[in-house]
């Protein structure tokens, strides 16, 4: 006799269908999301190549941002022109004309920003905005949200009004952040009749340091004849932002005086100094050198020199009985050339001074020349009277108050036209 067949499950077929249908319902839903996402990227992608996408994505930040764009072709994924572009906030404006726009909108997904050139033809800035009645502060962070690398950038005509009028043409250059580091790198620029160029690399985060240089030639029009004085420069600005070190060199290209037998070497002129932008006295300090400098070079009618020497400014600590802000200034030089007055020279042989300058008013604490064989020491101040003088009525009269002692000076190293006799005494 046979044994009996367990019962067959029949119930199993019709739980397993549900499933199935539910796995391919989902993957038809899955499917049809990943289908119409592809389709709306591409879409989108197609949207923002075609003309005008650029213009409607521009005026879109226009209804959340004080951005408005004027006759704007081009498209979003390629970059186009853009007519007339205008900023405006709280008093300042600023307004950009021709302007050209190349980038990479992709970029974005790598957290870059990433332009190939931006290029205008000039921007106008104007700053109405009113003064403020706090004290300024140093910034603690100049971070964006996301980095930044802009290949070429170039502005035909920068003009800026306001406190502090600024006009420059031809600038162009380069600029990058990391989302550590600013890093400017300027190729050109031409402010009046100097070109300059330079490099800066500012950090984002506190401390705030900069790095920066710049070097730069210009001609400087000399007075009398209307003859161009070619000079060149180097200058360096590094440390904390609130305390930076600025070193500056000065070459003077000029041409040798008329009655020089040789040729003179190129006068030079340099100077540091210590500069805090957010301190009440935001120049605590500064160095300045100079070497060969021929007075003929630069001025016609000037008598020809060979100056060598230096000075030297720094303010002096307020105090309850001066509290005005004051200078101390110290200058001392020597001339390699001397020589009377009527035959282009100049009469003295070395110069130290000390001095102070407070309220309009300058002090000549100790004056030690060496001219004419002997020496002449002096001491004294100038400063505005407040009585007008006589040919202008309201105009402030300077005035000399000054002591000198004259020791063994002959007139005739002064000016040949005048006697050998040495001079002594005090005025």
């Amino acid at each position: 006799m046979d044994a009996p067949h367990a019962p067959e499950n029949k119930t199993a077929e019709p739980v397993e269908k549900p499933v199935r249908r539910w796995l391919k319902a989902s993957a038809w839903a899955g499917g049809s999301l990943v289908a119409l996402a592809a389709g709306a990227t591409g879409a989108l992608w197609w949207w923002s190549g075609s003309d005008g996408s650029l213009a409607t994505a521009l005026g879109w930040i226009g209804q959340s941002q004080p951005l408005k764009a004027e006759r704007v072709s081009g498209s979003l994924r390629a970059g186009g022109h853009i007519e007339q572009l205008h900023w405006l906030q709280n008093g300042l404006s600023v307004e950009a004309r021709d302007v050209t726009l190349a980038w990479q909108p992709w970029s974005l997904l790598q957290g870059t920003l990433k332009l190939n050139r931006l290029a205008a033809a000039s921007v106008q800035i104007q700053d109405q905005r009113p003064p403020s009645i706090t004290p300024a502060t140093p910034p603690k962070a100049l971070g964006l949200p996301l980095s930044v690398a802009l290949d070429d950038f170039s502005v035909d005509q920068l003009h800026m009004t306001g406190p502090t009028p600024f006009t420059a043409t031809t600038i162009s250059g380069n600029y990058r952040y990391n989302g550590r580091q600013h890093q400017l790198d300027l190729k050109r620029a031409q402010v009046a009749s100097g070109n300059y160029s330079g490099r800066a690399a500012l950090t984002s985060s506190e401390p705030l340091r900069l790095d920066a240089s710049l070097s730069g030639a210009l001609s400087v029009v000399l007075p009398g004849p209307k003859t161009q004085l070619p000079l060149s420069f180097q200058a360096t600005a590094q440390g904390p932002l609130t305390e930076l070190l600025v070193k500056a060199e000065l070459l003077i290209k000029a041409a040798p005086a008329s009655n020089s037998a040789k040729p003179a070497p190129q006068p030079r002129a340099s100077a540091t100094a210590r500069v805090m932008p957010w301190a009440a006295q935001p120049l605590p300090q500064v160095d300045a050198t100079f070497r060969d400098l021929d007075l003929a070079a630069l001025w016609p009618d000037a008598p020809q020199t060979r100056l060598n020497g230096g000075a030297q400014v720094q303010p002096l600590a307020v105090t309850a009985a001066n509290a005005s802000p004051a200078w101390a200034l110290k200058l001392q030089l020597a001339n390699a050339l001397p020589g009377p007055w009527d035959q282009k020279r100049l009469p003295i042989d070395s110069l130290d001074t000390q001095g102070e300058w407070r309220n309009g008013a300058a002090m000549v604490r100790t004056l030690k020349a060496q001219l004419g064989g002997g020496e002449l020491l002096a001491s004294g101040e100038w400063a505005v009277s407040p009585k007008p003088a006589p040919a202008v009525i309201g105009a402030p009269l300077p005035a000399w108050q000054l002591k000198t002692t004259l020791q063994h000076i002959s007139p005739a190293r002064l000016h040949t036209q005048m006697g050998p006799e040495p001079l002594d005494g005090r005025a």
